[in-house]
């Protein structure tokens, strides 16, 4: 995730309508994939977008759907299964995001209180 997130580009768009979609996840689930917010941006245009570091917008539609059954699919093969799945991605995220990619201008992340958003 480092590595990915030290050669990830970086754009900065203003003035740009689109949609923004994305989960949060909670605490406990860190061993699979990161806790918090995961947002990714597209425009109107469908000619930019991606994974969404910080923003701020105006004339908002808000819509949320409360999703309260998660199906993961596993791979059964030896690697996965020796595998040390012990491990919170959340500072490796936290590293990739603030020390490799950006170093002073990324916010921390922001995480949701108590049991969502």
């Amino acid at each position: 995730m480092i590595v990915a997130a030290a050669h990830q580009p970086e754009f900065r768009l203003r003035g740009i309508a689109g949609t923004l979609v994305g989960f949060w996840s909670p605490e406990y689930v860190k061993t699979l994939e990161v806790p918090g917010y995961h947002l990714h941006f597209i425009s109107r245009e469908r000619s930019a977008g991606g994974h969404l570091m910080e923003c701020a917008g105006g004339k908002l539609r808000v819509g949320i759907q409360a999703v309260r059954d998660l199906r993961v699919a596993l791979p059964e093969n030896q690697e996965f299964l020796k595998a040390d799945l012990t491990r919170d991605p959340g500072a490796d995220l936290d590293r990739a995001e603030h020390e490799v990619a950006q170093p002073a201008k990324c916010p921390p992340r922001r995480r949701a209180p108590g049991h969502g958003p």
